[in-house]
């Protein structure tokens, strides 16, 4: 979504050329996005931060709420820290600068639509660490009726959520990076998220709902 049209169709041109790529629809405001989305809900919708009748804080609610399978990635001339952290916030799964390189772009899409968090790291280093200092202990605050994990699975999820890299989780495990992806997988299918932020975002909700918590 963008509302300068040479922009809107370079990228259409540009990403319909790309091998596994199909561009379902483009628009130009966020009204016109929520209207084609009812009908034709796509994996990732690539996102402008200003549009003319609404912003990314506010339209990215609206998108997930109606369209929930579908991930964001903020594609945006505005590349600084607080944007990222507000589109984070927001519920985006991406954020990426206009600046960067075509093959940059094609690599974010293909990430958000895996399920992975694209954004500088440090960036969503900090946004996990705030969310960590609302969830202290993430997988002992996951309520009962959620599937039971394993062992493993706890362990994995903990370092998860403290924002740890496969490679780093794999030294902590002592397994390998390949077994990290399976205890991931795993872990997240059992809690029906797709990442990091959603696992802790999960935790939150559970939080939330559960009448004997106090913030």
């Amino acid at each position: 979504m963008d509302d300068h049209p040479p922009i809107q169709e370079g990228l259409r041109e540009l990403l319909a050329r790309a091998p596994g790529f199909a561009v379902v629809g483009v628009a130009g405001c966020g009204a016109e996005a929520l209207a084609w989305l009812k009908d034709s809900p796509p994996d990732v919708v690539l996102l402008d931060w200003f549009l003319p009748d609404t912003t990314g804080p506010q339209l990215i609610p609206q998108i997930l709420a109606q369209t929930p399978r579908t991930k964001i990635l903020v594609y945006t001339g505005q590349p600084d820290e607080a944007v990222t952290l507000a589109a984070l916030r927001a519920g985006a799964h991406g954020f990426l600068s206009k600046a960067e390189p075509l093959e940059t772009l094609h690599r974010a899409i293909r990430a958000v639509a895996e399920g992975e968090v694209w954004a500088d790291r440090h960036t969503v280093a900090r946004y996990l660490r705030e969310l960590r200092a609302r969830v202290p202990d993430p997988v002992g605050n996951l309520s009962a009726d959620l599937p039971a994990l394993t062992p493993r699975e706890q362990e994995a999820a903990r370092l998860a959520a403290q924002g740890d890299s496969n490679k780093e989780m794999a030294e902590k495990l002592g397994v390998c990076e390949g077994t990290v992806k399976i205890h991931l997988h795993h872990l997240f299918q059992k809690l029906h998220v797709t990442n990091r932020t959603q696992l802790i975002r999960l935790v939150l909700q559970q939080r939330e709902r559960d009448p004997h918590h106090t913030p």
